[in-house]
């Protein structure tokens, strides 16, 4: 379950990046069923919610 979860959170770091999707819509595509728990997941990995890393992420491009 872990390998999939990085597998999952990986993808949804390069959807993240790519732009032109909700977070909802991430968390779908990378097969997560519950957002809540994608949060979680997401957290757990990378220290920071997914809205955290979307900003961080759009920081740095600028």
């Amino acid at each position: 379950m872990e390998y999939l979860n990085t597998f999952r959170i990986k993808k949804a770091k390069i959807l993240i990046e790519n732009g032109g999707r909700t977070i909802k819509e991430v968390a779908e595509e990378v097969g997560f069923s519950n957002y809540n728990y994608f949060f979680k997941v997401f957290k757990d990995y990378l220290g920071m919610t997914p809205l955290t890393y979307e900003r961080y992420y759009r920081e740095q491009q600028e």
